[in-house]
């Protein structure tokens, strides 16, 4: 049996797909861009992780050389099946419970400066009582769920892109009667507000430099000065 995994979900970067609220701030080619960055600074991170194997979980299907192209060496790929967000996480976590794996963690690509230690923690709190590990991000998604076994009904009746996903979530959970913990909440990077985040910080070197030479962050200080 196989210990513990990691699945990046990521949507392949096309134009006027991916990142398309942060208009008018990027142009849907610049959003792409953005997007690849977002792509090489999570996997970075992420293979800091000591004993996790690594999977990319790209969408839509049938990019594999395309995907490894931009996560660089040392992770796996899958494609992420299924006709909504919930089907297709469902389908990941399965997928890699089948392949013999005692531990999954799940996160996006838009949490890119997510310290690792919050994976590493998630895997001790499923190791030490907990059905489900999730990580909370300001807007009331998450930005990361763990799971020790399959749990289909966790993702049913989730309206995806609400304020209300963690909410859904964990309700969700405790009719499974299913244990939760809860991470400390982080980011992600979704709006045109969000982005300050990613300013100067070295845990998104990819990112802050693109965002840098678009002038996307002196715009954002520049929209923010007050009239007079």
């Amino acid at each position: 049996m196989k210990a513990t995994a990691v699945a990046i979900m990521l949507k392949y970067p096309v134009p006027g797909s991916v990142k398309t609220r942060l208009a008018p701030l990027l142009t849907p080619k610049q959003a792409a861009q953005f997007s690849i960055c977002l792509i090489k600074d999570t996997f970075n991170n992420v293979r800091k992780l000591k004993g996790a194997d690594i999977f990319a979980a790209s969408y839509p299907s049938g990019l594999k050389k395309e995907v490894e192209a931009l996560t660089g060496s040392g992770a796996r790929h899958i494609d992420q099946r299924g006709d909504n967000l919930g089907e297709r996480l469902c389908n990941v976590f399965d997928f890699l419970f089948s392949k013999g794996y005692l531990n999954v963690v799940v996160i996006g690509i838009d949490s890119p400066d997510m310290p690792v230690e919050l994976i590493t923690k998630a895997f001790k709190l499923l190791d030490t009582g907990a059905d489900v590990v999730l990580g909370p991000a300001f807007d009331g998604g998450y930005y990361l769920i763990a799971l020790k076994r399959p749990a289909p009904a966790l993702f049913d009746a989730i309206d995806w892109g609400s304020s209300n996903v963690l909410e859904n979530t964990i309700e969700n959970a405790l009719e499974q009667a299913l244990k939760v913990e809860l991470l400390r909440k982080w980011h992600d990077i979704d709006r045109p507000e969000d982005l300050l985040f990613l300013k100067d910080n070295p845990q998104a070197a990819e990112s802050s430099k693109f965002l840098s030479l678009c002038g996307v962050f002196k715009n954002i200080c520049s929209a923010n000065q007050p009239v007079n």
